[in-house]
C-alpha cells in the first residue's frame, strides 16, 4: 500500500465547517467507486454506521469521554467517529483498522482537519490490539464488532482499569429466527462475566429504522436525480429496495443496540 497515495488531496472549495466538506469528499470518492462501498456507506460518507453522525453523537454522550482520555477507536474505516472524538471531546484517540487504504485516507482526512496532534492511526487486526503496547481509558467501536464477542477478551486486555468499553452491535431479537446468537440481555451478561459494570444499554432498532433505513430512503426520494445522474437508475432501484428490506429484518430479527461498560479491574500495586 502507498502511503503517500492521498498526500496530496484536498478539500473540497465550498461552503461549510471542514468536517462537512470532508464528508462531502468522502461521499464523492465513494460515488466514483474508490473507495468500494455499498449504497449505505455511499450515503453516509465518513459515518460510515446506520444513524450516521446522530447516532455517533448519542453514543458519545453516554460513554461519557473527556479531554484526559485515551480512546481506541476499533474498526475505524476512514476515521469519521475519530475526529468527532478528538475534535468535540478533546480527548486523545486512536483509530484502529486492517485496511491499509481507509488507514491511509484517515491519516489525510486527520491532517486536513487539523486534528493530527490528538489522533493517531494504526494499520492492525483487532485480535493482535495487544502487540501494540498501548493501554487506553476508553475503547470505542460502532456497529462494526461481531456479535460472537469474541473480541471481547483481546479488547479487555488493554483497557485500564476503571476504563469504558462503548459500541453498538447488531443484537438478535429475543425469539427471532436471526442467525446472530446473542441477544441484547446475552450481551449484557457477557459483559458482566468479562468483569465490567452496565453504565448503559438500550435497544435502538425503532430509532435507527426511522433514523437510520427510513433517513436512508428519505435522502435517496429527495435526492433521486442526483444518485441517478452518478450511478443509473438501476443502483436507486436497487439501493431502495435493499432499504425496505433491511427495516423488514430490524422489525423482525434483529438491530443495533448501544452498550456502555465499566471495567471492574483494579489497577496492580507494585
Amino acid at each position: 500500500m502507498n502511503t503517500n497515495e492521498y498526500q496530496d488531496l484536498q478539500l473540497p472549495e465550498t461552503d461549510g465547517t471542514v468536517q462537512e466538506r470532508i464528508d462531502q469528499l468522502v461521499r464523492t470518492m465513494l460515488i466514483r467507486g474508490e473507495l468500494g462501498g455499498n449504497p449505505t456507506a455511499i450515503m453516509l460518507g465518513q459515518h460510515y454506521h446506520l444513524g450516521g453522525l446522530p447516532a455517533t453523537e448519542m453514543l458519545a454522550r453516554q460513554a461519557a469521554f473527556t479531554a484526559d482520555d485515551t480512546v481506541l477507536d476499533v474498526c475505524c474505516s476512514v476515521g469519521g467517529s475519530v475526529r468527532y472524538l478528538a475534535e468535540s471531546v478533546g480527548c486523545s484517540v486512536v483509530g484502529l483498522d486492517i485496511d491499509a487504504k481507509a488507514v491511509a485516507l484517515a491519516r489525510r482526512l486527520t491532517e486536513l482537519s487539523g486534528l493530527q496532534d490528538r489522533v493517531t492511526f494504526v494499520e492492525a487486526d483487532l485480535y493482535q490490539v495487544d502487540q501494540l503496547g498501548m493501554h487506553f481509558t476508553g475503547i470505542w467501536s460502532e456497529a462494526s464488532l461481531d456479535n460472537s464477542l469474541d473480541w471481547l477478551p483481546a479488547l479487555d486486555g488493554v483497557l485500564l482499569p476503571g476504563g469504558k468499553l462503548a459500541f453498538s452491535l447488531c443484537v438478535r431479537m429475543k425469539g427471532a429466527p436471526s442467525g446472530l446468537p446473542n441477544t441484547l440481555d446475552d450481551v449484557v451478561s457477557h459483559l458482566r462475566e468479562q468483569g465490567f459494570d452496565i453504565l448503559y444499554c438500550e435497544d435502538m432498532r425503532e430509532w435507527e429504522i426511522e433514523h437510520g433505513w427510513k433517513a436512508l430512503l428519505r435522502q435517496l426520494d429527495e435526492r433521486q436525480r442526483f444518485y441517478e445522474d452518478a450511478l443509473g437508475v438501476e443502483w436507486v432501484q436497487s439501493a431502495r429496495e435493499r432499504f425496505h428490506s433491511e427495516i423488514d429484518i430490524w422489525s423482525r430479527e434483529a438491530g443495533n443496540a448501544f452498550f456502555v461498560g465499566r471495567s471492574r479491574k483494579v489497577q496492580p500495586e507494585y
